[in-house]
């Protein structure tokens, strides 16, 4: 089981962090969107489970006046872990997931 300061330089090893901090991580990945360039931002902090460690991800997904909530609503329930939310305006992807559950290979 990797600890917090192992995941955090596991990710700085794999990828040129937007933000480092004692606590969380900030990631940045940016591609193209039709006629748009857009940056996904996927945050990673430590977290606890029931007293277990453990990392919270929350992945940015679009704005969310251009996707209903409806639809939003029924992808969430596709999920096997984690949900969809919405915040300052955008819909995100969080998940928690235990530590004892992650290898860095």
């Amino acid at each position: 089981m990797p600890t917090w300061d192992e995941t955090r330089e596991h990710l700085r090893a794999k990828y040129k962090l937007m933000k480092d901090e004692p606590t969380w991580v900030g990631l940045g990945f940016g591609f193209k969107a039709k006629d748009r360039d857009v940056t996904q931002r996927v945050h990673i902090e430590k977290h606890t489970i029931a007293d277990m460690p453990a990392v919270m991800i929350v992945a940015d997904v679009v704005e969310a006046t251009r996707v209903p909530h409806e639809a939003a609503l029924k992808r969430n329930m596709t999920f096997a872990i984690g949900g969809i939310a919405i915040h300052e305006g955008r819909y995100l992807v969080r998940v928690a997931l235990p530590l004892a559950n992650l290898e860095w290979s």
